[in-house]
C-alpha cells in the first residue's frame, strides 16, 4: 500500500514537470476551446485593467471548485494588478426562487455589495468553507440579474464545474491547476501572445 502511495505521487511529479513544459502547455492552450468571457462579466474580483482574465465556471457542490478558489485567491493575493478573475456560479433557471440557487445567490449578492478585494476574496472564502443551505430564498435586489447570469453560461459551451478559461480559451482537464501560477507569470511562456 506504502509503495503504491509513493508510486502515486513520483508520477503526479511527474506529470507537474510535464505540464511546467511552455511547449506542452502551449500546444495544450493553443488548441481549446475559445468563450465569450469578456462579453460577460458581471461578477469580477481585481484589477478591471488587468492584463489577464481568468475565467471559473463554479458550484458549491463541486469538491474540485473549493481548489479553484483557494488557488485563485491565492494568485490574487500574489498578484492583485495582474489578474482579473471573471466569476461563473452554476445554477438552475427557475422562475422561483429555487433553494438549489440559493447558495450561489447569496454570493452573487455580497459580491455585488463591496468592491474591496480584500472583502471579496474573504467572502469568497467564507463561500467556499460553509456548506449550502438549501432554505426557501426571499425574493431580493439582485435576484434578476443573478438569473441573466446563470442563463449567460450556456453561451459557454461547458457542462461541467470547474471549468476555467485563461482569456478566452478553456483550460483542458489535463492541466493541474497548480500550474496556474506558470501559466500565468512564466517570462517565456507569454500567455497573451497564444
Amino acid at each position: 500500500m506504502l509503495n503504491l502511495e509513493k508510486k502515486k505521487n513520483e508520477d503526479r511529479l511527474k506529470l507537474l514537470k510535464i505540464q511546467r513544459n511552455t511547449d506542452v502547455l502551449r500546444a495544450v492552450i493553443s488548441t481549446s476551446t475559445k468563450a465569450p468571457v469578456n462579453q460577460f462579466q458581471d461578477l469580477t474580483i481585481g484589477n478591471s485593467g488587468a492584463d489577464i482574465v481568468v475565467t471559473t465556471l463554479i458550484s458549491p457542490y463541486c469538491p474540485k471548485c473549493a481548489d479553484v478558489i483557494r488557488i485563485m485567491v491565492d494568485l490574487l493575493n500574489r498578484h492583485p494588478r495582474r489578474i482579473l478573475w471573471n466569476i461563473r456560479l452554476d445554477g438552475i433557471l427557475e422562475p422561483q426562487l429555487s433553494p438549489i440557487n440559493k447558495h450561489q445567490y447569496d454570493l452573487y449578492s455580497k459580491l455585488k455589495e463591496t468592491r474591496d478585494l480584500d472583502n471579496q476574496l474573504s467572502l469568497i472564502l467564507k463561500w467556499n468553507k460553509s456548506k449550502p443551505n438549501k432554505d426557501v430564498m426571499t425574493q431580493s435586489f439582485y435576484w434578476n440579474e443573478y438569473q441573466l447570469h446563470i442563463s449567460n453560461n450556456q453561451l459557454f459551451s461547458t457542462n461541467k464545474v470547474p471549468t476555467i478559461w485563461l482569456d478566452d480559451k478553456e483550460l483542458s482537464s489535463l492541466i493541474e491547476l497548480e500550474t496556474l501560477n506558470t501559466i500565468l507569470f512564466k517570462k517565456d511562456f507569454g500567455v497573451l501572445s497564444l
